[in-house]
């Protein structure tokens, strides 16, 4: 992940605690980009009675969730080209692949081909779809899904209403759910492994004059939640005991122009029963770190 942007999540964060605590907070240096990576903090602030010492990770909602948005990005980056515009008008079409389909193995070499027969399968069945509505009479005329021939994952293909209103316009988008009743679980093995990495490092720089700061990162509109991060976090966190950090923010990404910020954790405070919690809010474009 960019240096540069885990640094501006960091502040956004350092932006609320100064409202929260009427005080300014004052760069000291950046440590990770002096030292050896893996064993310095990212950043650290000074403020008027103690230093603060920042590490900032992001949350998945799954496994690997990361990993699996770049893949299927690149995968599907050419059939959305092709396919975007050329549908029957008017509506907006989505197609729905599952978390993971595209960890293909050595099948990654057949993509072109089964990039073909997705494209051929949604050219058959988009002029058959109606376009959703609040009639129960629609549905499930709006979609269908199927595992086409030649393709070795099951796809769903839904039409909905154009939201520009216009009758000779169609958009193509690609959307990848998760199995959401898998997702708490995951979720938490997600925080695991974060806290596994984060926990240690903060507790080594934290001293009786040194305040650890965990920032978690959220860029998932689609399947995160404050409430899924907040009960991941309190399960999670008491496996830490002493390596516990002390406050803990939680930055919402999702939203370029506008991030969202809650309070997890101040000093004996956890979540959900941390006082003005949030959300708060933050324009990146505004934030600039030291």
């Amino acid at each position: 992940m960019n240096r540069e942007h885990e640094h501006r999540v960091c502040k956004a964060a350092i932006c609320l605690m100064e409202h929260r605590k009427g005080e300014t907070l004052t760069f000291v240096c950046a440590p990770e980009t002096e030292e050896h990576p893996k064993k310095a903090v990212e950043l650290i602030y000074r403020g008027r009675s103690t230093e603060y010492v920042f590490e900032h990770t992001r949350i998945e909602s799954f496994l690997d969730q990361i990993e699996d948005d770049a893949r299927s990005a690149a995968f599907f980056a050419p059939l959305k080209a092709r396919v975007s515009g050329t549908l029957p008008p008017p509506g907006e079409y989505t197609l729905h692949v599952a978390a993971g389909a595209t960890k293909l193995g050595k099948r990654v070499r057949e993509a072109d081909r089964i990039l073909d027969a997705i494209e051929a399968w949604i050219r058959r069945q988009a002029p058959t779809l109606e376009i959703n509505s609040s009639s129960p009479f629609t549905a499930p005329r709006h979609c269908v899904r199927e595992t086409p021939p030649g393709v070795p994952f099951e796809v769903t293909l839904r039409r909905w209403p154009s939201r520009t209103n216009d009758s000779s316009d169609s958009t193509f988008e690609i959307w990848m759910p998760v199995c959401l009743s898998e997702l708490q679980e995951q979720t938490k093995m997600r925080m695991r492994r974060a806290l596994a990495t984060k926990c240690p490092k903060l507790h080594e720089a934290r001293s009786t004059e040194r305040t650890s700061v965990l920032v978690l990162e959220l860029d998932d509109m689609a399947l995160g939640s404050y409430t899924a991060i907040g009960d991941a976090l309190i399960a999670e966190l008491p496996r830490w005991q002493e390596q516990i950090p002390n406050e803990v923010y939680l930055v919402r990404t999702e939203i370029s122009h506008r991030w969202q910020i809650w309070v997890l954790k101040d000093g004996t405070h956890w979540f959900p029963n941390v006082a003005d919690a949030g959300p708060h809010y933050s324009d990146p474009d505004q934030i600039m770190h030291s």
